[in-house]
């Protein structure tokens, strides 16, 4: 996974598998490079090399190089010249998860040129929130109604747009949804024998011709129906 295009993600599984190797330490600053040189009992740096040191310094180059390794050329051109594993990754983290203008621009525009194409709604919903994930990494965060607006912009011409019955049906259906959820929170359980008592079977109805209201043309493009 490219960390230029998704630092978000990139940083998630790097970040999980070196603390599944206990490595985490290296590059989040919890276990610093130890005194390269021995001091001696005044306290004075020495001209021995420090065995820790050398321990430590193997570990963290090679931990380096499966770090580079995930990199494309252009992301590994913004480490070259770091020495250490912790170097690289604030350099990463400075270049790809940064909060500076140039970059939130970029995040927005690429999230703005979404589009499904010929993608399924699952990928192109994933596609969304990706976007979402790099921009909230900036500290940038969309309120509801603007997310909903990509979302329908990037659908093709083969998805019908909402009308304003259409939209308000759907609200409707929501806040009954809700009314009914909060309803039954509230409501305490009685025991079965005091519901079975209080049971009144409804009157049966001579309308059996009559079509239910539900049943005429579905809401909007998302699966409701026509």
């Amino acid at each position: 996974m490219p960390v230029e295009s998704n630092y978000v993600a990139w940083k998630f599984q790097i970040t999980a598998i070196l603390k599944a190797h206990s490595l985490i330490g290296y590059v989040d600053g919890s276990f610093p490079s130890p005194d390269k040189f021995i001091r001696n009992e005044q306290g004075n740096i020495t001209t021995q090399v420090n065995p820790n040191y050398h321990l430590w310094n193997t570990q963290d180059q090679a931990l380096m190089t499966p770090i580079n390794a995930t990199l494309s050329q252009s992301a590994l051109s913004h480490v070259i010249g770091y020495t250490t594993s912790r170097e690289v990754w604030l350099a990463l983290e400075r270049r790809f998860s940064s909060s500076s203008r140039s970059n939130i621009l970029q995040l927005k525009s690429s999230l703005h040129n979404i589009s499904k194409g010929k993608d399924n709604i699952d990928t192109y919903i994933q596609k969304i929130k990706q976007a979402m994930d790099n921009l909230a990494a900036a500290s940038v965060l969309m309120d509801d109604e603007d997310i909903l607006i990509h979302i329908l912009n990037g659908l093709p011409q083969e998805y019908n747009p909402f009308n304003l019955e259409e939209i308000y049906a759907m609200l409707k259906i929501e806040e009954q949804s809700l009314e009914s959820s909060h309803k039954q929170d509230l409501t305490p359980a009685f025991p079965a024998a005091t519901m079975a008592s209080n049971y009144r079977p409804p009157y049966p109805s001579n309308n059996k011709g009559h079509k239910s209201p539900g049943h005429g043309r579905g809401i909007g493009r998302f699966g409701y129906g026509y």
